[in-house]
């Protein structure tokens, strides 16, 4: 699946783009359409792809090239392309073509959006310090795998980027360490009550899961009628118990890699009301979007602190 994946969203694009300078196209309707395809492509690739796993940088470099791309065709057929498109515009077959593109942006557009209509909860992110990257949000299963479960609908997987703009230090070490957020210190979203805490399950080795116990060691806080959820925390790095009462922004516990994880991060995601038992905290309760400073997060959301929770 990884080979896959790499394949769709590394060598397919860069194949695509090299052939926009394919010195073959030489018809000017042919490049116009391509450029408009690959471009479109580009910018689909750019919000759907999970790009922490191959580098953040990566759908910035492909717009680049797709913008010199655009350049070139302009320059080819810069002097001509007014009588060449007064000449196709009341073509039928480029009309359709043109629909359809057009269609399909706005489609994009929309089904990339958020769903305004659901109440949230505005909470403090739960992370302090560091470049952090959302692997898993939105409002549509193909960008956040969270969205079929009504409880966790509107859930977040976070990473931390390294210096190399991946989740990971190094592509050659499958160890825990060498995800930049494990053991990162994970602080209380909101001041409330602990609900629930499991905090003895072991971190999964790269790439096994826990299936049985999905959302691993765990803290569940009550605030103000939501109920928080804060999981795959590292074994025994919870510092509260239940029945007590904490403050926002205070260390509750730090990243790990435990239950139905592959690769450490932190999960949270938010219901209405007191939930405690598992299956409604994760398929049966009422999900709700977070906001973050007023700030919805979505896959591929960046996030970047200096420790003093700021975004």
């Amino acid at each position: 699946m990884t080979i896959v994946i790499f394949c769709l969203y590394i060598v397919l694009p860069i194949y695509l783009l090299a052939t926009l300078f394919s010195p073959q196209i030489v018809r000017f309707e042919q490049h116009f359409f391509q450029c408009i395809f690959v471009t479109l492509f580009i910018f689909y690739i750019k919000n759907t792809g999970s790009w922490a796993s191959f580098g953040t940088y990566w759908p910035n470099i492909f717009l680049l090239v797709a913008l010199l791309a655009w350049g070139k065709f302009f320059y080819a057929f810069g002097s001509s392309i007014d009588w060449k498109l007064n000449l196709i515009v009341f073509n039928k077959a480029f009309l359709i073509k043109l629909t359809f593109i057009f269609s399909s942006a706005v489609a994009l557009l929309v089904y990339l959006s958020f769903n305004t209509k659901n109440d949230g909860v505005h909470l403090e992110f739960p992370l302090k310090n560091g470049h952090y990257w959302v692997v898993q949000g939105g409002d549509f299963k193909l960008i956040n795998h969270h969205y079929p479960f009504m409880g966790q609908r509107f859930g977040l997987d976070i990473v931390k980027l390294s210096n190399y703009y991946t989740a990971f230090h190094s592509p050659f070490s499958e160890t825990l360490s060498n995800y930049a957020i494990f053991d990162e210190e994970v602080y209380a979203p909101c001041s409330g009550e602990i609900l629930k805490v499991e905090n003895n399950l072991i971190d999964n080795a790269i790439p096994d899961k826990n299936i049985d116990k999905p959302m691993g060691n765990n803290i569940v806080l009550y605030c103000d009628g939501v109920t928080i959820v804060l999981a795959h925390l590292k074994q025994h790095s919870v510092l509260y118990k239940k029945g007590d009462v904490v403050k926002k922004n205070t260390l509750v516990a730090r990243v790990g890699n435990s239950g139905n994880s592959s690769e450490p991060h932190l999960h949270i995601h938010a219901l209405k009301g007191k939930h405690t038992q598992e299956a409604d905290l994760l398929v049966d309760g009422e999900g709700i979007p977070i906001y973050f400073q007023d700030k919805r997060l979505k896959r591929n959301s960046s996030v970047i602190l200096n420790n003093e929770n700021k975004q």
